[in-house]
């Protein structure tokens, strides 16, 4: 079942490596910016369909219904997300005194705790985004964007937790599939 997995991450890997090429060979071409941080999204993608992969795997492991896994992967990336965008918005809200002092500090306690123990997928897309806006934009125009008042995670954070959650699905996937007669 892991090779499956790994042949499944080889095969997203090798579409994103062509799709995000082929990207950055037309930007570079037409517009002459050749951003090589760009092509780091290709890891970042990939890695964040590792995550999804995994609870998919499990998912289809327990159920033994591969429209189940499916539904379920979609809906835990659109909690990924809400998560995601939850914190965020709590992380820039402590950061203004007055909205602060209106919204209760379980709310922040909340936001905190739980994107401590989910994976980082809001977290990623932050990150990859950061790659592109570093390699191509200027100190004015990230300021013009508000891309300055974002508090960017560290890599290790988000790859070491969003490593954790694959282990532990891939883990749990692993266990259930050897105790079952199939």
């Amino acid at each position: 079942m892991i090779y499956k997995y790994i042949g499944g991450l080889t095969f997203v890997l090798l579409n994103t490596a062509f799709a995000v090429g082929g990207v950055w060979l037309v930007i570079g071409l037409r517009s002459g910016i050749w951003s090589n941080r760009f092509l780091l999204i290709i890891f970042g993608i990939t890695f964040f369909f590792a995550i999804l992969y995994a609870v998919s795997t499990l998912i289809a492991v327990l159920s033994r219904n591969a429209i189940v896994a499916i539904l379920v992967t979609c809906a835990f990336w659109f909690v990924m997300y809400l998560a995601g965008t939850f914190y965020t918005a709590m992380d820039m809200l402590r950061k203004e005194k007055t909205t602060k002092e209106s919204i209760p500090t379980w709310v922040f306690t909340s936001a905190d705790v739980l994107h401590a123990v989910v994976p980082r997928t809001k977290d990623l897309d932050l990150l990859t985004t950061k790659l592109i806006v570093d390699d191509t934009l200027g100190k004015a125009e990230k300021r013009e964007g508000r891309l300055d008042l974002i508090t960017f995670p560290t890599w290790g954070e988000v790859i070491g937790v969003s490593t954790a959650w694959i282990v532990v699905m891939l883990g749990l996937a692993c266990w259930r599939f050897s105790t079952r007669d199939y």
